[in-house]
């Protein structure tokens, strides 16, 4: 095929493998693609290109900011660095491979001379734990290093985002106690037990959508079975708006109950879990301790505690001021070991809570999804 008038005038020849709307910077001698957003920054896919074609980075852009995995690659197309970033700073494990023999190709110093591969697990930029491994993935007898601590760090280093996905779909209000030390001031359910029967449906048939949605991708889903909540016909999921009276006057509040098209695997086993941690806590709110749909409301005098419980959580988790612990909740894991990415997602579990019970005390409320209730998405766009 005949070059382009535009790489003519360039004088490069676009490799086969090169995206046709990639172009050539002579200053950084590299092909570039980029995606942007509707103001121009970069958002989405970055791919560059050495001249011959072979690939030297993959980034992920979140609106200007590095978010979500990265690979950067060696001349001989081996796999140099990949990793992840958060916020556009480093998060969870990022791995470093030597290009043969040459450990300078991983760092220029303070590195054993027989390292292959240097490990690291990062928190928002935070160097956490360093260890190194030989040609034949052992570790080395080098001390972790990072933040204060750090020594006694659990081996091999790993992912550990992954871990926030691990438990089961078992009725996870009893996996979180409420502490004696949280105000018990008396609250109860305004919402008639009908709309709280009618959310529970609604969030059963969004979980279905979800898992639908999963296995349209090939991928199979254990979440517990909601059938039981689906005996009656199905309700519709609604899209509407209202107005309530505000600070400064009406409000209008935006309804949303749909499950939008065209997420990622990822995304969508994020949203299914939240909606199993929804559907949990509407029946926990109600005075149930399964998940069923209520007959009745039956008072709950931990509401309030497990209100505040959610917030307090909630706020601990988000920002840059994070402040992980060590102290087991009802995922089981231990804060202070996770990645942003991994608390980021648990904030989001605590936010879902929040959301659900505020329906719960607000007989003013019409959906446990309209946009008023504080839930605002924190997990990665990927």
């Amino acid at each position: 095929m005949m070059p382009s008038v535009a790489q003519l005038e360039l004088g490069r020849e676009r490799p086969s493998n090169v995206p046709p709307n990639a172009g050539w910077f002579f200053h950084s001698e590299e092909w570039l693609f980029c995606e942007r957003d509707a103001h121009g920054e970069l958002h989405g896919s970055v791919r560059t290109y050495r001249e011959d074609g072979t690939p030297w980075l993959e980034h992920e852009y979140r609106h200007g900011k590095r978010h979500g995995p990265f690979r950067r690659y060696h001349a001989s197309g081996q796999v140099a660095q990949e990793g992840r970033y958060f916020d556009d700073l480093l998060d969870g494990l990022v791995s470093f491979r030597s290009d043969g023999e040459n450990t300078s190709s991983i760092r220029e110093c303070c590195i054993p001379a027989s390292t292959r591969v240097m490990r690291q697990e990062h928190r928002r930029g935070q160097l956490l734990a360093e260890t190194y491994e030989n040609e034949r993935g052992q570790v080395l007898e080098e001390p972790a290093i990072g933040a204060p601590g750090a020594k006694g760090w659990p081996e091999p280093l790993c992912e550990r985002e992954h871990q926030v996905f691990s438990f089961a779909f078992d009725f996870w209000p009893a996996r979180e106690p409420l502490s004696s030390t949280l105000e018990l001031a008396k609250m109860s359910v305004e919402q008639p037990v009908l709309a709280v029967r009618q959310a529970m449906r609604r969030s059963a048939q969004r979980l279905l959508v979800l898992r639908r949605e999963l296995m349209r991708h090939g991928m199979s889903s254990d979440s517990a079975d909601v059938s039981p909540l689906l005996t009656e016909p199905e309700l519709p999921l609604r899209r509407f708006a209202f107005e309530t009276d505000g600070d400064v006057g009406k409000l209008t509040v935006h309804v949303d109950e749909t499950i939008a098209p065209s997420q990622s695997p990822r995304e969508l086993w994020v949203r299914m879990r939240l909606e199993w941690t929804a559907l949990c806590w509407l029946s926990w709110g109600v005075g149930l301790d399964e998940l069923k749909l209520p007959e009745r409301v039956e008072p709950r005098p931990e509401l309030h505690a497990a209100l505040l419980m959610a917030s307090q959580r909630q706020s601990v988790l988000t920002g840059h001021d994070l402040k992980p612990s060590s102290a087991q909740h009802f995922h089981g894991l231990d804060e202070t070991l996770l990645p942003a990415s991994a608390l980021s997602l648990i904030a989001d579990h605590y936010r879902e809570i929040r959301a659900v019970l505020l329906f719960l005390v607000d007989v003013e409320c019409q959906s446990p999804w309209q946009d008023d209730l504080g839930r605002t998405p924190s997990a990665p766009e990927l």
